[in-house]
């Protein structure tokens, strides 16, 4: 039996009338949403006798000033596997003491969506051993710098999702360390801190610490501050298409989000190859994070896929099509936006020299002929392009320059293989295989 109480009127009716008592020994899964913590207190200490309560999710709408009698009480529930807590507690919760013995949890999957610094992460996870499944929301420093790692055994961890990752890679380095070898599933979402985008110190950490790790998520946000210019850590990107990351599949992105000069952002990336579906979109939509919201359904993409070039390897591992990095830049949905796009992407593409360009994947509600083909021209080894627009926009004639630009395209250009979406005009077809004379593959999708 379940009771799903989805909302504060739904809470507040029930125990109001009722309340969840011995009468109630069947109930395996309890979810309070919008619940006082108040309520919350004296619910748990009736649920310590239910025999067959395995799940509990509790999403608190008000702010206690700590959470420690909750993480108290629900360590007592004898049958407890699944816990959530989602509250806007901030660092007034005081961390308990360290478990010592006897005092242990059954819990196996813990959701932590509340801020939370690494003390007190690991004075709760000394209550776990059991654990199979972290997820953090917000992990931050512990303020003033106190923290202090403590191993803790956790013979059972697979699986750790940090979306708000605020640590400085050395604790994240030695909380990691402490944890459990066994992860092979680990998310991880931070940002200002460099040290992170460092891909032999994650080659070291991986191999010597979670050498079971299968899925690997990352997500690091940089902002740019006007003029894009290269870093010392931009230069040792190409290092995350190394043998290491070419043996596990895993693939590197580079979002570039290019709203306006005052909002652009990078972002890098790195998903299993086998993961077709952004990850990172699917999480930030189901947490309905509006500025995300934004980000993922967004009109106007442009998808560069960039294969690694390595000449000799000992590996059966095809590279042209398993090793790749990818530069997605997200733009206005219009096309004089799109001319304005042009510098920033070829000032990002000068930037990153060591990386070939061979696949380009474009998409804007309308765009001029002439605008299409400088972005085209942009990158003379494509073998590869998917376009996506529902107009493209001719003149009777082009100009002069975008007409010279057009011929030297169309006899430079190597694409053979190209794929149309949303094209619903026959000559605009026309028009594109016209300019791909070397094309030996077409797909056309026309919804």
């Amino acid at each position: 039996m379940s009771l799903f109480l989805s909302n504060i009127l739904a809470v507040s009716t029930f125990f109001k009338f009722g309340t969840i008592d011995s009468s109630f020994n069947h109930l395996e899964s309890l979810v309070l949403i919008g619940t006082q913590t108040d309520h919350v207190m004296g619910l748990l200490i009736k649920l310590t006798f239910l025999p067959c309560l395995y799940s509990l999710t509790i999403i608190l709408n008000d702010e206690p000033p700590t959470l420690v009698g909750l993480y108290g009480i629900v360590f007592k529930l004898p049958f407890l596997k699944y816990y959530k807590i989602s509250s806007k507690v901030d660092n007034k919760f005081v961390p308990f003491l360290l478990a010592i013995n006897k005092e242990y949890s059954c819990i196996t999957h813990l959701v932590i969506d509340h801020l939370c610094t690494l003390n007190q992460l690991i004075v709760i996870l000394s209550y776990t051993p059991q654990l199979r499944r972290l997820s953090c929301e917000k992990l931050s420093e512990s303020y003033p710098n106190t923290t202090r790692i403590v191993p803790i055994k956790l013979s059972y961890v697979k699986q750790i999702l940090l979306f708000r990752c605020e640590l400085e890679f050395e604790n994240f380095e030695m909380f990691i360390t402490c944890i459990s070898s066994q992860v092979q599933e680990l998310w991880i979402t931070t940002s200002n801190n460099p040290a992170y985008l460092n891909a032999d110190r994650w080659e070291i950490l991986i191999s010597q610490h979670i050498p079971y790790l299968r899925k690997f998520f990352f997500l690091y946000h940089e902002p740019i501050h006007g003029v894009f210019q290269l870093q010392s850590h931009h230069k040792l990107i190409h290092r995350f298409t190394s043998l290491f990351w070419i043996e596990r599949r895993w693939c590197f992105e580079l979002n570039i989000e290019n709203w306006s000069h005052d909002f652009r952002h990078i972002t890098f990336v790195i998903y299993p190859l086998t993961y077709e579906k952004k990850w990172y979109e699917f999480h930030y939509h189901t947490q309905n994070d509006t500025s995300l919201d934004t980000y993922t359904n967004c009109k106007t993409t442009q998808q560069l896929i960039i294969p690694h070039q390595q000449k000799t390897i000992n590996s059966s591992i095809n590279l042209s099509q398993d090793t790749r990095l990818i530069l997605v830049i997200f733009t206005g949905e219009s096309f004089n936006q799109a001319e304005k796009t042009q510098l920033f992407i070829d000032q990002i593409r000068n930037s990153f020299t060591m990386i070939d360009i061979i696949h380009l994947e474009v998409s804007f509600e309308e765009i001029f002929v002439g605008t299409l083909i400088k972005f085209i021209q942009l990158f003379p080894n494509l073998n590869s392009l998917q376009i996506a627009f529902w107009s493209l926009l001719k003149l009777n004639c082009l100009y002069v320059e975008d007409s010279q630009i057009f011929h030297l395209v169309k006899h430079n250009n190597k694409i053979t293989k190209v794929s149309l979406r949303r094209i619903r005009k026959i000559e605009d077809i026309y028009f594109l295989i016209d300019l791909f004379p070397q094309m030996q593959y077409l797909e056309i999708d026309c919804t």
